[in-house]
């Protein structure tokens, strides 16, 4: 019992802690009070609201709704504070005496405490930058932070916070932190090396912003194979976009930092071209003129009244195609983006097919006309 007076008495003198401080100047009854209080608001605090099942009217109430969640997390994160506060109260008076436990048990938990404020407050940081700091960033640049940045800096945070842990708390020295994680990442860099190009590659494309969120672009993989569509989330290891039929496409961040990319969003059109193989005994000018008129009027071709982006038909003349000679017809037009590009020529086909059979014409060139 003398022992555990005195280890009492020296947890009170020890360090600046503000809830040891406290407990010198309140009663028993009063820390009751508080642990039990702040855990109150607490529990409160983590239980679901229950949603309503209108959607917002307005901006503004949405904005008020939004407000209305971020103060919660602060009260819940108040309260939290308070809770441990309590308990370190608890355990560190009067309450003490009752442990039985040997003064090894108490210096460890003891510990245990002090690295909780650590986590707390790395936990506080953490949810501060989640819900105020990385939505104000994107309301005043226009996009949204990339996952990766965010990542990131909550692995510098927690890591950091763990070391002190290591350091002050259990008192080990810095230099077998150091010795420690310098053979973990040599064993790492072998074991992870793919993971770490990603990584390093994901931290050069969000420095240089060849791309943001909603972007369409088109991506080289390799000689021959191009990967397009709009990009949708940007992580920490790889990028992933939406293409044109609705898939999602997953690309490492190492795999499309070396290619050629072509970003479509920087332009507001792109040209694209369709060729059409027509039977060779027809009039070229009455080709052309057909496929003229079913490029009229789409909702996917832009630049109609400029003369410089209007759509144009041109005829290249004769091609050998499976033992067949056939005349060749290609129609180039600007489009807002190529992931307009499969709608925009369906349409041109489908009133080309349409013309053509109104007029007796057949596609096909081992059919002859002789009308």
């Amino acid at each position: 019992p003398f022992s555990r007076f005195n280890t009492e008495i020296l947890f009170h003198q020890k360090g600046l802690s503000l809830p040891r401080q406290v407990g010198r100047v309140v009663d028993h009854q009063t820390e009751l009070l508080i642990a039990f209080g702040f855990s109150l608001i607490f529990l409160i605090t983590l239980l679901r609201h229950r949603r309503a099942t209108r959607s917002p009217q307005d901006g503004a109430e949405e904005a008020g709704i939004r407000k209305w969640g971020q103060f919660v997390i602060s009260v819940r994160f108040i309260a939290l504070g308070g809770l441990l506060a309590g308990f370190e109260l608890l355990l560190f008076t009067e309450d003490a005496n009752y442990l039985d436990v040997d003064l090894t048990t108490l210096a460890l938990i003891v510990k245990m405490v002090e690295s909780s404020w650590y986590l707390y407050w790395a936990l506080v940081i953490h949810v501060f930058l989640n819900s105020y700091l990385w939505p104000k960033i994107a309301k005043s640049t226009g996009h949204p932070v990339p996952s990766i940045a965010r990542t990131l800096v909550s692995i510098v945070l927690f890591v950091a916070v763990l070391t002190l842990i290591y350091s002050l708390v259990f008192g080990h020295s810095m230099v077998s932190i150091i010795a420690t994680s310098g053979a973990l990442t040599v064993v790492l860099g072998f074991a992870l090396r793919e993971l770490i190009l990603d990584f390093f590659a994901g931290i050069i494309l969000n420095i240089e912003k060849p791309f943001h969120i909603d972007d369409y672009v088109q991506f080289h993989i390799v000689r021959g194979l191009t990967v397009e569509g709009k990009i949708i989330e940007m992580n920490w290891r790889t990028v992933r976009l939406r293409d044109e039929h609705g898939n999602m496409v997953v690309l490492p961040n190492s795999k499309i930092s070396v290619e050629h990319l072509n970003n479509m969003s920087t332009t507001s059109y792109v040209r694209a071209r369709m060729q059409f193989y027509i039977n060779p005994e027809y009039d070229p000018q009455r080709i052309i003129a057909h496929i003229e008129a079913a490029a009229l009027d789409n909702p996917f071709i832009v630049g109609y009244d400029d003369p410089k982006l209007a759509p144009k038909v041109r005829y290249r003349g004769l091609e050998n195609v499976g033992d067949s000679w056939v005349a060749r017809y290609a129609l180039k037009a600007a489009l807002p983006h190529l992931g307009k590009r499969n709608k925009a020529f369906g349409a041109v086909w489908k009133k080309l097919w349409q013309r053509l059979h109104d007029d007796g014409i057949s596609i096909d060139p081992t059919i002859h006309d002789h009308s």
